[in-house]
């Protein structure tokens, strides 16, 4: 009789789990043994409070034989997926939870225009296809950003690698389509360890009780760098602990307090009903100031049309987005070049013609600041004095009859003066650099004129041209009787 199958406890769902995240990380287990033999696993099972060692329970209650457990479509237990399900959720409402709590303290305290936030975005060249998905890093930048100054400071890196086998065609074509950065970059950085460590150095200021503050960033780039962090991380032989959460969840809050601070109404504002979230991606995916100036790195500032790309570049972009919905709002000063782009230099010219009329009298005063004279030395007043002409005023100058001097240079009198004596001449004609047939033949002298005649005529060439046929000299054929052998 075949033995009573058994089923798993709570700690082996528990080393599942464990196993997983700890090879996102880059450890590599033979089997569960070896997770079951290291130290660490044991010691954070033993450190699980009952609530959370009863989700483990759960799942070893429901997968006992004869138990609930049941398989999804693609063969995975429905339990693990309902797990993965509450984790999301819960990621989820611990990151509302983050930005609600901190910026409602900081509108308590009258400081949400001096609060930081951290963003950050990243560039790969290709993601691998296997179960970890991992995204070759090509460039990366972060920013400590505030509504009152825009990005303070920042942390920008380019990186070079080798890219595995299989993937060199990939990296090129997203290089080529996008960033433009190569991926054995001379300049980049090849050690992760060292990356690793700059990065904690520029976020040392920023820790609370020993915690790093969280990333924000898009949506779409969150899973690229939360792998980003996994590689960052496995060099240093620690655990990723970094949080991404979402910029457009952050921007809805911002946006949503914006508005309750100049009173808006809620029913006469579509933005509030929920559509924040939303709205944040789309702003965020329109590239408003991608064609700004001086926001890429310096890479990226020799590159025609890869400024979009660059991620010192976006993370300006997206503070100003943020700045460009709040700061007025909130009373916050907008300043040029730190917490909004600088004006274009024509805006004010284009202001004033725009809100001029046809009836609209101009005065000397009004073109002081116009005096300035374009490339041709023709200033913008001589400009709208002459275009100021009636038609009899233009017809009587055309008609105005004015004498024209034409000037023989080979009769002006030119002056010689020297320190004795002064003397009057008239510049001769300047002799011609060949000498004609026509004058030689005209002096009579002959000899210098060729006499051609039909033999030796110089023959022009081309189509058409017969030339003199040479006499047709007939040979006498070759053989017996003329001279053969």
């Amino acid at each position: 009789m075949p033995k009573k199958q058994k089923g798993q406890n709570a700690f082996f769902y528990f080393m599942l789990e464990w196993r997983q995240r700890e090879e996102k990380s880059g450890r590599k287990f033979a089997s569960l043994r070896d997770v079951q033999a290291d130290p660490r696993c044991s010691d954070e099972w033993k450190g699980l409070s009952p609530q959370q060692k009863k989700v483990y329970e759960t799942m070893a209650k429901q997968c006992k034989p004869g138990g609930m457990d049941k398989k999804t479509n693609v063969g995975e237990s429905l339990s693990l997926v309902q797990m993965e399900q509450r984790k999301e959720t819960e990621f989820l409402e611990n990151m509302q939870l983050y930005i609600n709590t901190t910026i409602n303290g900081s509108l308590k305290n009258n400081n949400l225009s001096s609060t930081k936030f951290y963003f950050i975005h990243f560039n790969w060249f290709y993601i691998t296809e296997d179960k970890e998905k991992r995204h070759a890093p090509a460039e990366y930048a972060v920013g400590e950003f505030t509504l009152e100054n825009g990005i303070q400071r920042y942390h920008h890196k380019l990186v070079h690698i080798k890219p595995e086998l299989g993937y060199t065609w990939e990296a090129i074509e997203t290089s080529r389509t996008s960033h433009k950065i190569p991926y054995e970059l001379p300049q980049g950085e090849r050690n992760f360890y060292d990356m690793y460590m700059d990065l904690l150095k520029f976020l040392e200021p920023a820790k609370i009780n020993g915690k790093y503050p969280p990333f924000f960033t898009g949506k779409k780039l969150s899973q690229g760098v939360s792998s980003l962090f996994d590689q960052l991380t496995a060099t240093a032989d620690h655990e990723n602990t970094f949080l991404v959460y979402s910029i457009e969840s952050l921007f809805a809050k911002l946006h949503n307090v914006a508005l309750a601070h100049r009173n808006v109404d809620e029913n006469d504002d579509p933005l509030l009903h929920g559509m924040l979230d939303a709205v944040g991606e789309s702003e965020f995916s329109k590239d408003k100031f991608a064609f700004e100036t001086n926001i890429e790195c310096d890479y990226h500032k020799n590159l025609d049309g890869t400024s979009q790309y660059c991620s010192l570049s976006v993370i300006r972009q997206w503070a100003y987005t943020m700045c460009d919905y709040c700061c007025e709002p909130l009373d916050i000063k907008r300043r040029p070049g730190i917490n909004c782009p600088h004006p274009k230099i024509d805006d004010d010219l284009t202001t004033s013609l725009l809100n001029m009329s046809l009836n609209t009298t101009v005065h000397d005063s009004d073109y002081e600041g116009l005096r300035l004279g374009s490339m041709t030395g023709v200033t913008e007043e001589h400009r709208l004095k002459v275009s100021e002409r009636t038609h009899k005023e233009e017809q009587g100058r055309r008609k105005d009859p004015k004498p024209l001097h034409i000037i023989d240079h080979s009769k002006v009198k030119e002056h010689q003066t020297s320190a004795s004596t002064s003397t009057t001449y008239e510049r001769p004609l300047r002799p011609p650099n060949t000498k004609s047939f026509a004058v030689a033949a005209a002096s009579g002298k002959q000899g210098d004129i060729p006499d051609f005649g039909d033999m030796n005529f110089p023959s022009i060439g081309g189509r058409g041209v017969m030339l003199k046929k040479k006499p047709n000299i007939s040979k006498q054929p070759v053989g017996r009787g003329y001279g053969g052998y």
